[in-house]
């Protein structure tokens, strides 16, 4: 399953962006901007950015559904932006549902269809209906993570409540007015590369075994980085270049060369074991050890 990157509405660089309609100098404008208003637009850039490796940000499908007419007058995005937006960048993005969903509790081909295609590896778009999310109405985007049947999981681009980030399946359901289909799994087959291959494998780090997600590119061997944050280092990102700081061994500090894969970063082995020398090595064919 792929998660999607997060981006706040919120964040400093872009959230006093106008995001409103009619003339900036008319009396009586609209007062919008996309820290209030946005989040239509946002759950599209986390879409756009997590699929494509591009960096679309809020401001950017902000400035995009401006444009072309999608934002609604004192209010926020219209629900025809989702799919014009999503065929720029060759993402197919369709709306479920014309009826509103909001606690029907008889929406049962509705909601299974929403479930299962979240299980599928697909993302939904909903909008919220007033519950922990939102007063009125509210964008989010929603994903489901592999073992974990009862819950879906979700991007909000405005609440940092953690009870926000994840919910029962029938609270997430009831909570939501409307559903849009990202079919994740239909942009991958089309966009996936030949020689890009996927496989969990063990790492062993000082002592202990933790999987790891491992892809081959252009016959080089990359790994995920997010192991070393699981066995308790720190891991942080300049980019596409994670630095992983490891008190007592070789690489404190260290620039990593990486890419971007669906949402995401991958370093390379060899660099990895380059730069630990001795330190590092394969045990077998499968499991790389750290000492």
């Amino acid at each position: 399953m792929i998660e999607p990157i997060l981006y706040m509405q919120t964040d400093p660089k872009w959230a006093n962006i106008r995001y409103a309609t009619g003339n900036n100098d008319k009396v009586g404008r609209e007062i919008a901007n996309i820290g209030n208003s946005g989040c239509g637009p946002s759950c599209m850039a986390m879409v756009i950015s997590t699929l494509t490796g591009q960096e679309i940000t809020p401001e950017n499908t902000c400035a995009w559904s401006l444009a072309h007419g999608y934002k609604a007058t004192n209010q926020g995005t219209y629900y025809s932006y989702f799919e014009p937006q999503g065929e720029v960048y060759g993402i197919s993005v369709k709306q479920m549902n014309t009826s509103n969903n909001y606690h029907a509790t008889n929406q049962y081909y509705l909601r299974t269809k929403v479930l299962t295609e979240l299980h599928d590896g697909n993302w939904v778009i909903a909008c919220m209906g007033s519950s922990i999310w939102t007063t009125s109405g509210h964008f989010v985007l929603a994903y489901y993570k592999d073992n974990d049947d009862d819950m879906v999981y979700i991007k909000d681009s405005y609440n940092t409540n953690k009870n926000c980030s994840k919910a029962h399946k029938d609270t997430f359901c009831n909570a939501a007015k409307y559903f849009w289909l990202v079919d994740v799994k239909g942009y991958l087959a089309k966009h996936g590369s030949d020689d890009e291959v996927i496989e969990s494998k063990l790492i062993n780090i000082f002592g202990d075994d933790y999987s790891a997600d491992t892809i081959v590119k252009e016959e080089r061997n990359f790994m995920s980085p997010r192991v070393f944050e699981n066995a308790g280092f720190e891991v942080t990102n300049e980019g596409a270049k994670p630095i992983i700081k490891m008190p007592g061994v070789k690489v404190n500090g260290k620039n990593y060369e990486g890419f971007s894969h669906n949402g995401k970063t991958y370093i390379s082995l060899e660099d990895y074991e380059k730069s630990l020398g001795s330190d590092v090595g394969w045990n077998g064919e499968s499991v790389l050890v750290v000492r």
